[in-house]
């Protein structure tokens, strides 16, 4: 409930995404932050509550209108501050009943009491000194102030989250942005994704390779350290002050590494979106691995399985995409890294690379798989006849250096 849609346009045209800002406060925000943050649960606490009593007792659903006028003026909050999280509560109603129209039973209407929630603020609860964004917290009440990235025009700025992630305070900033340049060609294109190549991508004539060794070795990093800090936590009593330093200490390593590993993901993506659009490709075949990861192959195997994100990396791929004007479009990938594109023979792999013994085809066996994904999005299925190689482009994503993605993650530290 904390996050914006990634692209979504407005009236004016341009589009409104979003901008995180990782932040670090000093005593007196830190206790305005805890405060607001407490008052925000309380009122969600109380839409829930009064909406779920006169819907049980009188079988009246409140709209949201009713329930602003309602609690209007009684929260230590700014008053679109209230409107906003019955605008939220509203929407989550709004969601949960069609999805239990739809045979998802399971979900429920809110009714969980929460101690802290996200607080937003809308473009009428915000106002500016110079570089900083100052959030008003009501009339008479002391407000939240930070220094805006100089990539932030104020002017642009609609809307802001407070949240809290991990073991730190992020701002989401909505901000309007004009319509990226949008694609001009019409070709299609094929992408493998994998695990130790993180994509694999051909337009039948050229070919690019993005590597996705850093992100395994984040975690295997990731796992290694983990380990040892349960093993140490297993010696110590529960709740005592070492078990929380020490988890404390967990939680911050825990984040600096999600922090490193999407800040990768946006690189590889990034990289991925800038190759189509150089290249006029107007619809992006994408295979879908979901079948590969329930396949049982041992527990190391399955572990890598289990951490492979490549949905997280589809979901990058599909607005950054949609802002160029490309579509992406999801296709079954079976046999499609084992089948040679050029005589339609069952191959065989030295190494990484695919070799077929009928005709003697030879290629990256990750391309190999991005050609035969472009042929069953083109054909529905695998069609025989590639005669040459694409000219293929291996590439390293091209991170931030370790200490500025710790510092950083993916946006940047303001005071």
């Amino acid at each position: 409930m904390s996050r914006f849609k990634e692209a979504k346009k407005v009236k004016t045209g341009n589009l409104v995404m979003t901008e995180k800002i990782l932040l670090r406060l000093d005593e007196s925000q830190m206790r305005i932050a805890g405060d607001i943050r407490r008052e925000a649960a309380r009122c969600w606490n109380a839409i829930v509550n009064l909406h779920r009593t006169i819907y049980n007792r009188y079988g009246i659903w409140l709209t949201g209108g009713q329930l602003k006028e309602f609690f209007k003026g009684r929260f230590q909050l700014h008053s679109q501050s209230v409107q906003a999280l019955v605008e939220l509560y509203e929407e989550t109603c709004r969601r949960t009943n069609n999805l239990r129209k739809n045979g998802e039973t399971s979900w429920r209407y809110p009714w969980r009491k929460k101690y802290y929630f996200t607080i937003t603020w809308k473009k009428a609860a915000i106002s500016f000194k110079g570089n900083r964004i100052c959030l008003s917290n009501g009339r008479g009440r002391e407000p939240l102030e930070f220094k805006l990235p100089a990539r932030i025009e104020p002017t642009t700025v609609c809307q802001a989250q407070f949240v809290w992630k991990g073991t730190c305070y992020w701002l989401h900033l909505s901000v309007e942005k004009p319509v990226p340049e949008q694609v001009s060609g019409n070709k299609a294109a094929g992408a493998d994704p994998g695990e130790v190549h993180s994509l694999a991508i051909t337009d039948g004539e050229e070919s690019i390779v993005i590597s996705g060794r850093l992100l395994r070795s984040l975690w295997r990093l990731q796992n290694k350290e983990l380990g040892e800090y349960q093993r140490k936590l297993s010696r110590l009593k529960k709740g005592s002050r070492r078990w929380r330093r020490l988890t404390r200490k967990k939680q911050r390593f825990l984040e600096q590494m999600r922090r490193r590993k999407e800040h990768l993901l946006h690189t590889i993506t990034v990289q991925a979106v800038g190759w189509c659009f150089e290249r006029g490709v107007k619809t992006l075949y994408v295979g879908n691995p979901l079948d590969v990861t329930k396949k049982e192959h041992g527990r190391r195997h399955n572990q890598r399985m289990h951490q492979w994100t490549f949905g997280q990396m589809f979901n990058q791929l599909r607005y950054k995409l949609a802002a160029h004007g490309i579509e992406m479009v999801l296709v079954g990938e079976e046999n499609t890294s084992s089948t040679c594109p050029s005589c339609g023979a069952k191959g065989t792999f030295r190494g990484r690379v695919f070799y077929c013994p009928d005709c003697g085809f030879s290629c990256h066996r990750d391309v190999v798989g991005c050609i035969n994904i472009r042929s069953v999005g083109l054909h529905g299925g695998i069609v025989a006849g590639q005669e040459t190689v694409p000219k293929t482009t291996y590439l390293r994503p091209a991170v931030l250096a370790a200490r500025a993605v710790d510092a950083f993650g993916p946006g940047r530290r303001v005071a």
